[in-house]
């Protein structure tokens, strides 16, 4: 199944701001700052990086569940279906969880400047 690309382009407008990366990756689209993916979308969910530390307390939120492509859980990664992000704000703010989150990461060495 292709991405939902109406979200895709909601998650790009909601990062303008920031120095992000698209990428296609896994049968969607993933958004990366300094090399480290922030978000994604795949299928018509909202992918978000939200860390091991908060994974348990945000996977039991509204319209949440866990990333899995392969059969197992990507821990530290959650899975918000459309239902969670149908309003900008609620939207933005998951984005913002993943924002938050890669900026407390080191960036990854090819976006380094020298």
């Amino acid at each position: 199944m292709a991405f939902d690309a109406k979200l895709a382009n909601r998650v790009y407008l909601t990062l303008k701001n920031e120095d992000i990366v698209e990428k296609k990756m896994f049968g969607g689209i993933g958004f990366l700052l300094n090399g480290n993916m922030v978000c994604g979308v795949h299928e018509d969910n909202l992918i978000v990086r939200v860390g091991k530390e908060r994974y348990a307390e945000i996977l039991v939120m509204p319209h949440v569940k866990p990333f899995d492509l392969t059969g197992t859980a990507l821990t530290g990664w959650v899975e918000v279906t459309p239902a969670g992000t149908r309003i900008d704000q609620e939207l933005a703010d998951w984005v913002r969880l993943g924002v938050e989150f890669v900026q407390g990461l080191p960036p990854k060495n090819k976006y380094l400047i020298h």
